[in-house]
């Protein structure tokens, strides 16, 4: 008995998927279609778009707001300055107070205690200066980070780092003029007071050439 040979199966060519021309199909169809012929709806077209959109530019504007926001961490440091000046100006003003009524009840008028009450003034006023220089920093890091909308005098109107650096140069200045002055009312005779007078000057100078050359 003849057998007739066996035949496999002829194999069916498995038809290549269609390729778009457009290169800027939309990432949704590769998605959702998986087979040759497939339809997308409309609602799931627009349900993913806004979906990206939203994962796109979440991350963006969280990081926006944070940095933003983030400026108010300068209040910590406006309320410490501040908080300084306040203690400083209170303290300056209570010694005076108390170096007055020192001087009505127990001293006697002299050369010597004319000198020490001086000094003692001086000493008042260095006090003054500096809780001064606090306040100003503490206004002028308001009104940079936090509302420049305040209502204060021209001379105390602050817009950028360089107002706020030549207005606490001018202070120091005059600090440093009353620190020396007060070594001055205690000197007797020593040379440190020169060198001392001399360090001064010198930071004056260098200071004083810094704001002229940033008015150029």
């Amino acid at each position: 008995m003849c057998c007739k040979p066996f035949k496999g199966r002829k194999k069916t060519p498995t038809p290549l998927q269609p390729q778009s021309a457009n290169k800027k199909k939309s990432s949704v169809a590769a998605l959702v279609c998986t087979h040759q012929n497939c339809s997308i709806s409309p609602i799931h077209y627009l349900t993913y778009a806004l979906q990206q959109q939203r994962l796109s530019t979440h991350k963006p504007i969280t990081m926006q707001r944070l940095l933003s926001s983030s400026r108010y961490l300068v209040i910590i440091a406006v309320a410490g300055t501040f908080l300084a000046a306040l203690t400083l100006l209170l303290y300056g003003g209570i010694s005076v107070v108390q170096l007055i009524a020192d001087t009505v009840m127990h001293a006697e008028i002299s050369g010597k205690t004319g000198k020490m009450l001086v000094l003692g003034f001086i000493e008042s006023i260095d006090l003054f200066l500096l809780g001064t220089v606090f306040f100003i920093i503490s206004l002028g890091l308001y009104e940079l980070f936090i509302d420049d909308t305040l209502e204060l005098p021209h001379w105390l109107v602050i817009h950028t780092l360089d107002d706020l650096k030549n207005k606490l140069i001018g202070v120091i200045v005059v600090v440093m003029s009353v620190v020396f002055l007060g070594h001055v009312v205690q000197w007797h005779g020593e040379q440190e007071l020169i060198w001392l007078g001399g360090a001064i000057a010198l930071v004056t100078a260098g200071l004083t050439y810094f704001v002229g050359s940033k008015k150029k």
